[in-house]
């Protein structure tokens, strides 16, 4: 998470606290809210616990479960795989329009004229020059 957030210039220092937070959090929050709302399988559970809660909510799931613990892992992983994949694809996409908007850019770029004043004060057109 890290890496990939300083890779689109994210704050690694608060990427970092938002992971470790969230996993806290989780780990805390997570045994009650599978109360609350009757999650009871340890499928399940261990699902939530991975991808919701990353490595620290992962830890939480083994307490109460081998399997628990087993699936939040592969849970963990598959997540961040498909999150990985998921940005290569926006990347893609950014990248695109990056090229697009720098080439309305350029075609914008032709057609700005110059105004100056004119004999009179009259407003004159003029195009730019290269030295300008």
């Amino acid at each position: 998470g890290v890496a990939l957030s300083q890779e689109f210039g994210g704050i690694a220092a608060i990427t970092t606290a938002v992971i470790v937070i969230t996993g806290v959090l989780g780990s805390i929050i997570g045994p009650v809210l599978c109360k609350i709302l009757r999650l009871k399988d340890p499928i399940a559970q261990g699902v939530a616990f991975g991808t919701a809660s990353h490595v620290v909510g992962t830890t939480k799931a083994a307490e109460l479960s081998e399997l628990t613990g087993a699936v939040s892992s592969l849970s963990l992983v598959i997540a961040g795989i498909i999150t990985a994949i998921g940005i290569m694809k926006l990347c893609e996409e950014g990248t695109g329009l990056v090229r697009a908007c720098g080439a309305l850019l350029d075609q914008a770029e032709l057609q700005v004229k110059k105004v100056m004043v004119g004999p009179g004060g009259a407003p004159v057109e003029g195009d730019f020059t290269d030295e300008e």
